[in-house]
């Protein structure tokens, strides 16, 4: 199965991502080595977290799933540049939808 195509949610933090100048790297601290929710396909996520933590695993898979569960599950993008920001506080998750919002009216 493959990557399932971008949405308008993924295009809007694409676009943020830019205009902020950060990434899902920097706000989260991850090494290199490290995944971010976005590294993660969707299809994958049901797999990773039932198999749990591995202390092995310095990708830290796990970490990145659950993380990448709580985006979708909030209607977010596994794409969102600031993770913790978009699902604690409401405010800035209104500021995103109304963002994906203004991009689906401008592709009409």
């Amino acid at each position: 199965m493959g990557w399932p195509p971008y949405t308008d949610e993924d295009n809007e933090a694409f676009e943020r991502a830019k205009q902020l100048g950060f990434t899902q790297y920097d706000k989260l601290g991850l090494k290199p080595w490290q995944y971010p929710p976005n590294f993660i396909n969707e299809c994958e996520i049901p797999e990773i977290l039932a198999a749990g933590p591995d202390p092995a695993d310095v990708q830290q898979k796990f970490r990145a799933a659950t993380l990448a569960k709580r985006l979708l599950d909030a209607g977010l993008s596994l794409y969102e540049p600031d993770c913790e920001r978009a699902l604690n506080d409401p405010a800035y998750r209104e500021e995103i939808r109304a963002r994906v919002q203004k991009l689906k009216r401008d592709k009409k």
